[in-house]
């Protein structure tokens, strides 16, 4: 079965390489992959990879001189726990329909986690030469949302996600916790939580952005200081007192929904004229 997967794969990086404009760099730049970084991987997709994660499976083929990775870590796409339900199942089938094709992995480096999947942006060969960049279609379908780890490839995503949301695309169109309307989601989860300051406060040097009249049960986004010494001066989270905004990333149930960003460019300010990212 090794060497059968070997051979496939040779077979099917041979054939991407004589197809026009192929080649890694083409590939990324094609796809809009190139945000991710440099190649690290290439592998043939064997399916959905089984973690509540998005992820891509390989077939493993030998690699010389360091392990092949058994799969690849969608780096920037998560499911939200304000998902409805069958998202995660209707996720698994789009993932499943790449089974055979050839994947590279964009990334800054290359390490695999403790279940051997290396994360980074993800390109797919596609019939006729074309290329697709797996995490911008995922999010463009309305399958999977911007996650906390886009690095580069955020802004890109946003915007992906904000025309999938207009148009009512996918499960995913909805999938936002605002505090003032919804219960709140079971956690620990991805949390897009969308809604008015109502107060910041601060201790020390992290700063926190209450949701409600009450910190102890209300939803909490708290900002650590090393991370907002490099906020923009629009995004000055003691600046956010009486405005809209959009933040993500994984919350907990602590003294209601507690919820910290480290990126600024995960933090959407909704306000008319205040929208800057």
């Amino acid at each position: 079965m090794r060497r059968a997967c070997r051979v496939r794969l040779v077979i099917l990086l041979a054939a991407l390489a004589v197809l026009p404009g192929s080649g890694l760099a083409a590939l990324a730049a094609g796809s809009g992959a190139a945000c991710g970084g440099a190649p690290v991987a290439t592998a043939v997709v064997a399916g959905a990879g089984d973690t509540p994660r998005p992820a891509l499976a390989f077939e493993r083929a030998g690699t010389a001189g360091r392990r092949a990775p058994a799969g690849a870590l969608l780096a920037g796409l998560e499911l939200p726990a304000m998902a409805p339900e069958g998202s995660a199942e209707a996720l698994a089938r789009r993932l499943e329909g790449f089974a055979g094709a050839v994947a590279v992995v964009y990334g800054a480096r290359v390490r695999l986690d403790r279940r051997d999947r290396v994360a980074g942006q993800v390109s797919v060969a596609l019939p006729g030469g074309r290329a697709l960049w797996l995490q911008g279609a995922l999010v463009a379908e309305g399958l999977a949302v911007t996650g906390a780890d886009a690095g580069p490839c955020t802004a890109a995503l946003l915007a992906l996600e904000a025309g999938a949301r207009a148009a009512g695309r996918g499960p995913l169109a909805g999938g936002i916790f605002r505090p003032a309307e919804d219960d709140p989601p079971q956690l620990p989860g991805f949390v897009i939580l969308e809604g008015r300051v109502e107060t910041v406060g601060n201790a020390g040097a992290t700063t926190y952005l209450n949701f409600g009249a009450d910190r102890r049960t209300d939803a909490t986004v708290r900002i650590f200081g090393r991370n907002s010494a490099g906020f923009p001066a629009h995004k000055d989270p003691g600046r956010f007192e009486g405005l809209r905004i959009r933040v993500r990333g994984w919350a907990f149930e602590r003294d209601g929904v507690d919820m910290s960003v480290a990126e600024h460019d995960l933090i959407e300010i909704l306000d008319k004229g205040r929208n800057d990212r």
